[in-house]
């Protein structure tokens, strides 16, 4: 039996939608963590106020973290190229950001000079996931230094975890 035409044209409507629909969701970032965060007060007496106000568009994600008065910003590609980091003290590095699923991997890499006048590098790696329904902003944060040893690099660095309620967006 030879198909009608309009047999023919839903069929190849059909196949290119099977094709065309599962690439436009890999494209797409699965999260939009674009809004303003504060962070949840913790037990500890020396923790201190943190804001995180975050710009995502469909190729970068900005990110602006003050603390004390004094900010840190970066610019990551969305597509895990090097983007610009710089501290709040100045200092600029590198860095890159990646979805592995709807988490955000976020990686730095900043060299610093040190008071005796070395240079020491210091990485830091982060996992951004949105909790409870988008209202919180979860992060791992884990750091270490290539310049320092295994052994006294583990004492120095802790990983830590930190909670930011979001403030103005539901």
């Amino acid at each position: 039996m030879i198909a009608s035409t309009r047999e023919m044209r839903l069929a190849s409507t059909l196949v290119l939608a099977a094709v065309c629909i599962p690439l436009l969701a890999l494209t797409a970032a699965p999260v939009d963590f674009t809004g303003d965060y504060m962070s949840k007060p913790s037990k500890s007496k020396t923790d201190v106020p943190v804001s995180i106000h975050i710009v995502q568009t469909d190729t970068a994600l900005e990110i602006v973290e003050t603390a004390c008065g004094k900010s840190s910003a970066g610019k990551y590609p969305l597509d895990g190229t090097d983007g610009v980091y710089t501290t709040e003290t100045g200092f600029i590095g590198k860095g890159h950001a990646r979805w592995k699923g709807t988490d955000l991997l976020i990686e730095t890499l900043v060299a610093s000079r040190l008071p005796t006048g070395l240079s020491m590098r210091f990485r830091t790696k982060e996992r951004w996931q949105l909790v409870s329904g988008g209202k919180i902003l979860k992060v791992h944060t884990e750091q270490d230094s290539p310049d320092i040893s295994s052994d006294i690099s583990g004492a120095v660095f802790q990983a830590s975890t930190t909670l930011y309620d979001r403030v103005g967006r539901p």
